[in-house]
This record gives structure tokens, C-alpha cells and sequence, in this order.
């Protein structure tokens, strides 16, 4: 249900670059300030297996739920194309990625390895789910506000309302999560370099590409086909 929610609330996100153009900005830049919210991203996830191993799943969850959520308020709340809109969308993205890292530890955790393939393939099945919900939702906005700034602001409000509900499930399903940490947890660096994924990291990377120009341009190219 959690994730369900959370990807619904992102893929309400898909016409950040309607916004961008309704500021003053270009294609370009829309392309600029989500490579750079992707890159502080990628930062953060060389420290987030540490983090979580040594404080435990449910502060980084909660702290990465509490990320996306400022936010969302930064780009929606200061309209502009400043600093607070490359501040915001990198909370934003390295916000989602620990939840979704958060996530998947947890139930990783909950269930015995013999299930893990299994219920890791349900959460994927609940993100689809969302990317439909979250895209039909999406259009129910745009048809019922005037394309301004009032229907950017519907998107995102509606995004960090269904994000403070996941903040809230995720406070309840970890309440009694035991206290189970790693103080030795070893750096990123070093495990990438011992156990490199090759082939895989690659096929990854394209399919991040694919999904960020999908996600992030194909609403401004629909926009240029008139198709609303």
C-alpha cells in the first residue's frame, strides 16, 4: 500500500517539465535540474547502505520521507528556477531513493529468503500499479484547473499529501521494528570495487535513462502534439 502511494505520488511529478516551461525555462534546463537533483541522488546512495545498517531502517525511512516531502515544498512553494528548485528536486530524488531502498531492506528483513524474489516482485507489481493511478490522477487535475500555476500546484499538493499518508504508514509498520544495527558496516567504495556488477549496473543505467525521459520529457512532448 506504502508503495503504491509513493509512486502514484511520483508519477504526478511527470510534467515537472510543463513547469519548468510555464517559469520562463526551456526543455534544456528542465533536462539541467533533474541531472542535477540525480546526481546529489547518486551521492547520497554510496552512504545509505551504511546508514541503514548502522541506525537502522526506520530513522533513514522516515528521515527520506521527511527529504521528499521538503522537497516538493521547495519547488512548488518558491516558484522559481533558483536554487531552491535544484535544492528541491535533489531532496526530492535522493528522498525517493531512500524510501524505496528503505523499502525494500524492510521487507527483505520480514520475510524468509526462500520469499524474497517473490515479495520483491509484488512490490515491483504495487509500483506499475501507482505509475497507472498516479498518471490517471494526474489527467483528472488537468482537466478540472486552467493550465497555470494553480495546476502545478495541485500536482505537487497532491503529491506530498499522499506522501505525508506514507509517512504516516511507514511510522505505524515500523514501530516495533527491532533496534538491529552494524557499526562495522563497510563503505560503498570498496564494495563496488570487490563485488562490480559489470553487465548489470549497465543494463540499470539504461533503463534509468529510458525512465527519466519517459517520465520527465514525454509530457512536453505530448503537450507540443496538443494532446491534453
Amino acid at each position: 500500500m506504502a508503495n503504491l502511494l509513493l509512486i502514484s505520488a511520483n508519477a504526478l511529478t511527470f510534467r515537472f517539465a510543463d513547469l519548468v516551461n510555464l517559469l520562463g525555462g526551456t526543455e534544456q534546463l528542465a533536462g539541467t535540474i533533474v541531472s542535477v537533483g540525480s546526481i546529489g541522488a547518486l551521492f547520497g546512495r554510496f552512504f545509505l547502505g551504511q546508514w541503514i545498517d548502522r541506525y537502522g531502517v526506520r530513522p533513514v525511512w522516515l528521515i527520506s520521507t521527511l527529504m521528499y516531502l521538503v522537497g516538493i515544498a521547495l519547488m512548488i512553494v518558491v516558484p522559481s528556477l533558483g536554487w531552491a528548485m535544484y535544492a528541491g528536486r535533489t531532496l526530492f530524488a535522493l528522498g525517493i531513493g531512500g524510501m524505496i531502498s528503505s523499502s525494500m531492506t524492510h521487507i527483505q528483513n520480514l520475510v524468509p529468503a526462500y520469499r524474497r524474489t517473490e515479495i520483491i516482485a509484488t512490490l515491483g507489481s504495487s509500483g506499475f500499479l501507482g505509475i497507472i493511478v498516479g498518471s490517471q490522477l494526474s489527467d483528472l487535475i488537468s482537466r478540472f484547473t486552467p493550465d497555470t500555476l494553480l495546476r502545478h500546484q495541485a500536482f505537487f499538493g497532491t503529491t506530498a499529501l499522499l506522501g505525508a499518508i506514507y509517512l504516516v504508514i511507514v511510522f505505524g509498520i515500523t514501530r516495533n521494528e527491532p533496534r538491529q544495527k552494524q557499526i562495522d558496516s563497510p563503505p560503498a567504495w570498496p564494495l563496488l570495487r570487490r563485488y562490480w556488477p559489470g553487465w548489470v549496473m549497465v543494463m540499470g543505467m539504461a533503463i534509468g535513462m529510458a525512465f527519466t525521459c519517459s517520465s520527465v520529457f514525454i509530457a512536453r512532448y505530448a503537450t507540443e502534439l496538443n494532446l491534453r
